[in-house]
């Protein structure tokens, strides 16, 4: 898996950004809130808890996300990273600032869980789904299981459900776009790539590639977390490669699978275009 990250802004800017894009009279995802209280948060056990109560709001949806990052063997992952940095350090005798905070994120703000508390959590979580009334678990298990179907009026349903709940965590967290990508019967035969009249096959080289990662980073929303982001925040923590965001990350990647600057300039044309087809509620752009 491609893991991308993307620095959270302030809390006020984030409520504007949000804000900004829904439009006079409409009414706003159900998870806006939740969203918002996720990219500010310091203690994640703190907002799982609180989600957890708040069903209507996608709270089963974000308890569980954030409990489930938060059960991350961190000692483990802290030996890693603190391995690099020692050897960063003998090679360079210094080490990024940058390096240091992102490591140090996901640790700190999910240190408030005791030893065992998040598989207690994750449990508790899994026994609500099947009660819930969270919207954004049932719209995630109603595009699966369209997915199953092979039908494709399921499927534009539910990809059009997706795209009035407008939450990247929701298309990020099992990377549901990839399950809508590989839905046409013609992508499937190619093991390739369905999007916006046009199927890439996976022999297709630099052009798969291109449209792959552009799904990766078009699902996201820039300035808001996406499921991607804390991938790259343990990738770095855990002593790998840490990207300044999610695009930097992106664009290493393609330049290190043979791609070239042209191949990362066709990636930057097409995520706005997969933005505005979610934008406009454009299902054809993603399911014939």
């Amino acid at each position: 898996m491609r893991e991308f990250r993307n620095v959270s802004l302030g809390l006020c800017s984030l409520v504007f950004l949000v804000s900004s894009a829904i439009g006079a009279g409409q009414t706003p995802p159900p998870s806006q809130r939740l969203l918002q209280e996720l990219a500010s948060s310091n203690n994640l056990r703190a907002f799982a808890m609180s989600a957890m109560n708040r069903p209507a709001e996608g709270g089963i949806f974000y308890a569980s996300y954030a409990t489930d990052i938060c059960g991350r063997d961190f000692a483990a992952v802290t030996k890693r990273g603190d391995a690099a940095i020692a050897s960063e350090i003998a090679s360079n005798a210094t080490v990024s600032a940058s390096r240091l905070k992102m490591m140090s994120d996901l640790p700190q703000r999910c240190s408030a869980f005791i030893p065992g508390e998040t598989t207690q959590m994750l449990n508790d979580l899994k026994s609500r789904v099947r009660s819930s009334s969270d919207p954004l678990i049932a719209a995630e298990q109603n595009l699966i299981t369209a997915w199953k179907s092979g039908r494709s009026d399921s499927m534009r349903a539910a990809v059009g459900r997706l795209m009035q709940l407008d939450d990247p965590l929701l298309w990020t967290r099992h990377r549901l776009y990839d399950y809508v990508a590989q839905f046409d019967p013609e992508a499937k035969k190619a093991t390739g790539i369905f999007l916006n009249g046009k199927v890439y096959p996976a022999n297709d080289g630099l052009r798969h590639l291109e449209v792959s990662i552009a799904l990766d980073l078009g699902f996201c929303k820039r300035d808001l977390p996406c499921a991607l982001d804390d991938e790259l925040k343990i990738v770095c923590a855990s002593g790998g490669e840490c990207a300044q965001d999610r695009y930097e990350k992106a664009r290493n990647y393609v330049l290190a699978n043979r791609g070239t600057e042209a191949n990362w300039k066709a990636v930057l044309t097409l995520v706005p275009q997969i933005q505005e087809a979610l934008s406009t509620k454009n299902v054809s752009f993603f399911v014939r």
